[in-house]
């Protein structure tokens, strides 16, 4: 293949994947829960999947079946729709479990200013444990980083239309190796990309609660947005 088009194709690769959109709300929303790198992996085990259904002909099928793209659309935004919603249930729960702990923290203390001095420095101490969100299994932010992925409209559209532009007719290898090795180094671009924004993010926001509070309900806010898009614009195109 040659190099100078590998380069430019990557360089058009690393440009799209670094502009933000539902993958970002959602690696964003998934190291805060640290959850970083089973999100990262879902969602390049997606892709990987997607980059081989591409060079064994997916476009063929798309292209015979225009309803398969609907339906990819739809259920895509489904998830982004429920991932969205967790974000925002997960942070009023978070921010519940705060004012139910600060709420115990003064009850203990006005308790212990009513006991004699002798048993508040000696046997009145209390550990006050603040409640914590659920966090999702590693396994299970795997699969929902694999459906965002696997469920993203605009996933399909560029391997579908853009990827096929950069295999070469005079190259000695086949077309679909060609767009197997294009897959790949979307892949690879797109796992290093991920797994920067996923463990960033966390280790950038995880010192500033507040900060991350405000970052996850955006995310989630994000999310729900783009999903109701995502569902929405196949529609008006099948009418």
């Amino acid at each position: 293949m040659d190099l100078t088009l590998l380069i430019t194709y990557w360089g058009i690769i690393a440009l799209l994947a670094t502009v933000p959109g539902a993958d970002w709300a959602y690696l964003i929303a998934s190291g805060l829960r640290g959850r970083g790198t089973p999100a990262v992996l879902g969602m390049v085990a997606g892709h990987l999947a997607i980059a081989v259904a591409t060079a064994l002909g997916l476009a063929a099928l798309v292209g015979a079946h225009p309803w398969v793209s609907v339906i990819i659309g739809v259920c895509g935004g489904l998830v982004l729709l429920k991932l969205g919603a967790s974000a925002l249930t997960g942070v009023l729960e978070e921010r519940r479990g705060r004012r139910t702990a600060a709420e115990v923290v003064a009850a203990t203390a006005a308790e212990l200013d009513s006991q004699p001095a002798e048993f508040r420095a000696g046997t009145g101490r209390v550990a006050v444990q603040e409640r914590t969100v659920t966090r999702p299994s590693a396994v299970a932010t795997f699969v929902q980083g694999a459906s965002v992925s696997l469920l993203n409209p605009k996933v399909y559209l560029l391997f579908l239309t853009l990827v096929p532009q950069f295999v070469s007719a005079s190259s000695p290898l086949s077309d679909t190796t060609q767009l197997l090795v294009l897959g790949l180094i979307h892949v690879a671009t797109c796992a290093m990309l991920y797994l920067g924004v996923a463990h960033g993010a966390g280790a950038l926001l995880l010192s500033r609660p507040r900060a991350a509070t405000a970052v996850t309900a955006a995310s989630g806010l994000v999310m729900i947005v783009l999903g109701l898009v995502v569902i929405v614009e196949p529609l008006l195109h099948l009418g």
